[in-house]
């Protein structure tokens, strides 16, 4: 990952716009956001709307590369605290419109939330838009120019 993607991730991860209506809706949903989990998962849901995830099981990758941190110290609050309580599993089940599973894997939600607080609208639509690379030839060029050099 190069410096302006991980600066650029990191900026829509710690936006207020983008974190606080996820945050909120979580926290009506009954799942305990003041844990380091819930951070890590708000984290991966976010970013895994941005589009810039290519592959699914990267994510704890490239989240930590955007925080300087392993991979494992994003995952592990992850996991634990999602898989800690059933009431956690059947609301984050309920979050993601999915059926619920006994044997969740919380990581495997990731996608269906941030398809569906897009959907919702808690979510920014234009999330992915904000992190295509508009680059071209290295000469960063805006997202109109893009989209004009799209149509010729």
């Amino acid at each position: 990952m190069n410096a302006k993607d991980k600066e650029k991730l990191s900026k829509i991860i710690n936006d207020d716009t983008v974190r606080a209506p996820v945050e909120l809706h979580f926290f009506r949903h009954g799942l305990p956001i003041e844990h380091a989990g819930f951070r890590n998962f708000t984290d991966c849901v976010i970013l895994y709307a941005t589009g810039y995830i290519t592959k699914f099981g990267d994510i704890y990758t490239v989240l930590g590369e955007i925080r300087d941190e392993k991979s494992k110290t994003i995952a592990k609050p992850v996991e634990h605290i999602l898989n800690r309580r059933e009431y956690i599993k059947r609301a984050l089940s309920d979050i993601a419109g999915m059926p619920y599973k006994p044997r969740l894997i919380p990581i495997e939600t990731v996608p269906a939330t941030a398809k569906r607080l897009t959907e919702l609208g808690i979510l920014p639509a234009d999330l992915a838009d904000r992190c295509k690379p508009f680059e071209k030839d290295g000469d960063e060029i805006t997202p109109e120019q893009n989209d004009r050099s799209e149509q010729d």
